[in-house]
């Protein structure tokens, strides 16, 4: 038989050893939990690793109002109602991308200061964003992206009902005090999206084409590339490397920046880049996509 004594200290070890096994179960969990909460998964909102918070847009439709588009000369006047169909659901930055998150992908540190790291990246280039998103993605696994121009709009869209108040919702001509105000200082819309109208208009992927030639062509959501000449492409496959894909010439921009009267917001407001896509755009910031993986 045993004596008391080491009854007593079997009974210590197994108690101890209980509670380091809970301690390692709550760890795990707490370690999966943490894990997850960076994996996209469809239908809700997540955060990356760089603190980037990406609100989930499931598939739908919207219609282009007959009454916008035929006055600003986008439809004509006997088409009374087109359908755009989003197939697939997929993911939307709830802020532009931050001085401090651009910086810190691009690796230059120094470029942050306790002023500017809240404040929407700017002064930039359509390649620089291109390069970031490509950075972005093989820092994290997942295949991020500008908007095509049908997300961005289908985006507006869904978080509007017509009646917000665009100087809650916008840094614009009347309210900015002609500045660039940091991300999220106004209120989100109802699919709690910042900043869509104002502050900084918004690179999209796609080509830029006049504003009719843009209502008669979008089908769906990939965005628009016009034939790319092989001598075109080699040339940037030289620069960017074997990977490069088709890109704009000249950049689509949406959604209006700090100067922009807010009469003039609505889901229909585009405008196109200075020059081609080696441009410099002052006003001109970045929203990040990522799309579903099937």
């Amino acid at each position: 038989m045993f004596s008391e004594e080491t009854v007593k200290r079997v009974g210590k070890i197994i108690v101890i050893s209980a509670a380091i096994l809970s301690c390692c179960l709550l760890f795990y969990v707490a370690l999966s939990s943490e894990s997850r909460k960076f994996e996209p998964v469809a239908g809700y909102d997540f955060v990356n690793r760089y603190g980037m918070k990406f609100v989930w847009i499931g598939p739908g439709a919207y219609k282009i109002s007959r009454e916008n588009y035929v006055k600003k000369r986008l439809i004509s006047r006997s088409e009374h109602e087109r359908t755009i169909v989003v197939q697939q659901g997929y993911w939307l930055s709830a802020t532009e991308v931050t001085y401090e998150q651009f910086w810190k992908i691009m690796g230059r540190r120094e470029n942050i200061t306790k002023d500017n790291r809240n404040l929407p990246v700017s002064n930039i280039t359509w390649h620089d964003a291109e390069l970031f998103l490509l950075r972005l993605s093989s820092r994290t696994g997942h295949p991020y992206r500008m908007p095509s121009e049908v997300e961005w709009e289908f985006a507006c869209h869904s978080g509007s009902d017509g009646a917000e108040d665009v100087e809650k919702l916008s840094w614009n001509q009347h309210n900015s005090g002609g500045l660039v105000h940091p991300v999220a200082s106004k209120k989100p819309n109802k699919m709690g999206i910042f900043d869509l109208y104002g502050n900084l208009w918004e690179y999209c992927a796609d080509d830029y084409r006049r504003s009719n030639e843009y209502y008669d062509e979008v089908q769906g959501q990939a965005p628009y590339y016009p034939q790319r000449k092989p001598s075109y492409l080699h040339h940037f496959r030289q620069r960017y490397g074997d990977d490069y894909e088709p890109s704009p010439s000249i950049a689509t921009l949406r959604g209006g920046c700090w100067n922009t009267p807010p009469s003039e917001f609505d889901v229909s407001l585009r405008d196109k880049g200075l020059g081609d896509i080696s441009n410099i755009n002052v006003n001109c910031g970045i929203r990040v996509t990522l799309s579903m993986v099937q």
